[in-house]
């Protein structure tokens, strides 16, 4: 979260919009200056229009930021309309863990920290680091994993144990 504000799809296809429009100022401001000077410098130009380059109505460059404005708005637009599933899956999910992490008893809520700290830690370094016993917490562990918050990874002859995405 930046400033107060939060970084969703919504809000990045606002910013991606305003800077959109930010391209197009600025190509308009080119075209017209572009255009202005043309005028007064080929005011007696003798050449017809039709042939003059310097007569054309929208210089190359500022075509080139139009379309550049173009697409880069229709992207934003895409993303400010667009409500992908993923995201309200994903808060859901969130909602559920915290819910869960909120019941869970002083022991539970230890072994959880420890795991989620770590990021992955072996089964046996959480018996040596909570300094409970090798039983208590494989039923520490059991009761964690079928409230669906760590998953025990088999590797070898022993177990890492993770936080569960």
């Amino acid at each position: 979260m930046l400033a107060g504000i939060s970084l969703t799809r919504k809000n990045i296809g606002a910013i991606i919009i305003i800077v959109s429009l930010f391209i197009f100022v600025l190509s308009y401001f080119y075209m017209d200056t572009v255009k202005k000077l043309d005028a007064q410098l080929h005011k007696d130009c003798d050449l017809p229009d039709e042939i003059c380059p310097f007569k054309k109505n929208i210089p190359p460059e500022a075509a080139v930021g139009f379309i550049a404005g173009a697409l880069t708005g229709f992207f934003g637009l895409f993303l400010f309309v667009s409500s992908p599933k993923e995201e309200g899956e994903v808060t859901e999910r969130l909602k559920r863990t915290k819910a869960i992490l909120s019941k869970l008893d002083t022991d539970e809520k230890k072994i959880y920290d420890m795991v989620a700290e770590s990021g992955g830690i072996f089964q046996s370094e959480v018996v040596e680091k909570s300094g409970m016993s090798k039983v208590k917490i494989t039923r520490l562990l059991d009761r964690l994993e079928s409230k669906g918050v760590v998953e025990r990874k088999r590797r070898g002859m022993t177990n890492i144990v993770v936080v569960k995405q």
